[in-house]
């Protein structure tokens, strides 16, 4: 076929009307594309009607963190009734994962205090896989169960069992609630803030400790999440370094996993008599996770991952411990740094009430 017959058949004729068709077909789909984007602000819009039924006028505000267990996204201060409109990543959710809501925040413009959630909605996650338990009924426990005193945890918000999922949930809202205290003069003082061993230990208004009279520290501890493993609450008490009692008050395993955990860990007498050195020498100066390979009753090993054994929950067990006996010498002396406080506790550092 000579090049003057090509041009004259059908191939080529095809060849050129298929040219066309893209041609003309990615045109108009980059038009549409730009027509049809989704901007930050219609995102914005679109939530604002979701919670509110229709649009409001809404100040765009700084945004800031005032809570080490969510990232505050945005926010803005709702004209039409005073209230604030907060976007809050929560974090320690599933498998690390994290899920971001609209948190809408109630003010009492007479007393300019928080009185309030008024709704909360779902804008995304990450890794999370059962969000479908999250209906309007489990989030509209927000709204009806807001305490002043109280954060919101997975024990006053109920109804699903995807506990590291709702950690998350309870976090972006109880961290939207103190960003918007923050906004109105209310600024949480972490009285931990130099201790060692914060990472995995909830300091943000949940764990709180006691110098007792005869010297020694008791701590109310809340641990983070770590893994599978949810928040665990632990009564410690260090004596000049050591620890004389242990009790796990509130278990984070899940599925069952205090099943698996070692029964010395469990009921805290591994840890009777123990110092920093001790959970040290476990875990390393950092205390980084390692999986638990074997145990008995004196002590773990760690080494090679072994599922039949709760690694994720004895780590957040013995990081408790290690945060008690590294930090009582600085409880102890901002105890004496402080003014008798008017209830008689002496050095008592109270929580405001709870989580994050």
């Amino acid at each position: 076929m000579t090049a003057k017959q090509f041009f004259k058949s059908n191939v080529f004729k095809c060849l050129i009307t298929l040219l066309c068709v893209l041609l003309v077909s990615g045109i108009f789909l980059t038009i549409m594309d730009g027509l049809l984007e989704v901007t930050p602000e219609e995102k914005r819009n679109r939530a604002i009607s979701k919670i509110y039924g229709m649009q409001v006028d809404v100040e765009e505000l700084t945004t800031a963190n005032y809570n080490d267990s969510a990232e505050i996204q945005e926010a803005y201060k709702v004209l039409t009734d005073g209230n604030y409109l907060i976007k809050s990543k929560g974090l320690g959710a599933y498998k690390g994962g994290s899920v971001t809501c609209w948190v809408v925040v109630k003010i009492d413009k007479d007393k300019n205090a928080v009185s309030g959630i008024g709704k909360v909605v779902i804008d995304s996650n990450e890794n999370q896989t059962l969000m479908s338990q999250f209906t309007n009924s489990v989030l509209d426990q927000f709204s009806q169960k807001y305490n002043p005193d109280e954060v919101f945890t997975n024990q006053v918000i109920t109804g699903a069992t995807a506990v590291l999922t709702e950690n998350a949930i309870c976090n972006s809202v109880n961290a939207a609630v103190d960003y918007v205290k923050a906004q109105l003069g209310d600024v949480w003082v972490n009285p931990y803030e130099d201790f060692e061993f914060t990472k995995y230990v909830n300091v943000n208004k949940r764990t709180s400790h006691e110098v007792k009279a005869d010297g020694s520290v008791e701590y109310h501890i809340v641990t983070k999440g770590y893994g599978e493993a949810s928040s665990f609450k632990i009564d410690i008490t260090v004596k000049d370094g050591i620890i004389t009692y242990y009790k796990i008050t509130d278990n984070g395993s899940t599925e069952h996993y205090d099943e698996h955990m070692p029964p010395m860990i469990l009921n805290g007498e591994l840890f009777i008599g123990k110092g920093l050195d001790y959970f040290t020498g476990i875990y390393g100066a950092e205390m980084p996770y390692k999986a638990i390979s074997a145990y008995d009753d004196n002590n773990v090993t760690t080494g090679a991952t072994t599922d039949s054994i709760a690694s994720n929950s004895s780590y957040l067990c013995m990081y408790a411990g290690a945060f008690a006996t590294a930090n009582w010498q600085k409880c102890i002396d901002a105890a004496n740094a402080e003014p008798p406080a008017e209830n008689g506790n002496g050095g008592e550092t109270a929580p405001e009430g709870g989580e994050n």
